[in-house]
């Protein structure tokens, strides 16, 4: 008769542990961060482009704009991703110089619902860091496999996200219940709300910093140091165009306009909880055309 597997081995095979840890995170600052759990495990309803979706957790808090002033209603729409892995983000060093913000979906309340399922999508700065990048090498350190690159990509989990962030803004604003948290949730009801795709990971998190002109062309490698500087990092902002802005990616109507970036927040779970705590401001304006 075969012995019984260990009932620890196996939950730790799936990233549920994670996940409730960072409720539990989250529940025990909401107070502190003025960051509320909406939900977990949320269901969203298939429609015509998507069958049904889960989403790991949904956290809610309003943050002030130090601009103008303007309440917004931010909404992190959580995945976790429990991984034995690398994940080194490429920066070309011109793209560090001017960062710009990503581009994140709005929504305005009427009538007690969300309005139009896709109002615009904003440029918004958000969070403890504006640095992101375009590109993410992902490196397994599982067994035979270990230094080897992951077939799976960062792109494939960023799409899945944002598809889960679409479907829960066409939901009816009353599946969110009010916190009852005696935080800005309830002092300064905000009318805008803003969708935040997170991925929280136990993937070790870098950057490798350099300069494109460096590269080999013979090769097409990454320099050695000092032309490359890697740094380790707590988060970082994976953005560009993953195709949910369709009357924005045509390159040929301009130029001079500026690219559509859907921006998806990487944390690693380790510094979760001091990310509650430093996204607290926010700025939301409407994308250049």
């Amino acid at each position: 008769m075969t012995e019984p597997t260990d009932p620890i081995a196996v939950a730790n095979l799936t990233g549920y542990p994670l996940q409730l840890a960072l409720e539990a995170v989250t529940r025990a600052h909401d107070r502190e961060y003025n960051w509320y759990v909406l939900s977990r495990e949320h269901f969203c309803p298939p429609s015509a482009e998507t069958p049904y979706l889960f989403i790991d957790l949904v956290v809610s808090g309003t943050r002030q704009s130090p601009f103008d002033g303007t309440y917004y209603r931010c909404i992190l729409v959580i995945e976790c991703k429990r991984l034995d892995a690398d994940w080194v983000f490429l920066e070309p060093r011109e793209d560090r110089a001017s960062p710009s913000g990503v581009d994140l979906l709005t929504t305005v309340p009427s009538e007690g619902a969300l309005a139009h399922p896709i109002h615009p999508w904003c440029r918004v700065q958000f969070g403890p860091t504006e640095e992101q990048s375009a590109f993410c090498a992902l490196g397994t350190r599982r067994g035979g496999q270990a230094g080897q690159p992951d077939r799976r990509t960062l792109e494939g989990w960023c799409r899945e996200l944002l598809t889960s962030t679409v479907a829960l803004a066409r939901q009816s604003a009353s599946s969110f219940v009010d916190p009852g948290g005696p935080g800005s949730e309830r002092r300064h009801p905000a009318r805008i709300a803003v969708f935040v795709p997170v991925i929280v990971t136990t993937a070790h998190l870098s950057v490798l910093s350099f300069d494109p002109t460096a590269v080999p062309l013979a090769t097409g490698t990454v320099p050695p140091p000092p032309s490359t500087v890697s740094r380790d990092v707590p988060w970082i902002w994976f953005s560009k165009d993953f195709g949910f802005e369709p009357e924005a990616s045509d390159p040929l109507a301009s130029s001079f306009r500026t690219p559509p970036s859907q921006g998806v927040l990487v944390v690693h779970a380790t510094a979760f909880a001091e990310f509650l705590k430093r996204s607290q401001g926010i700025s939301v304006r409407a994308r250049e055309p």
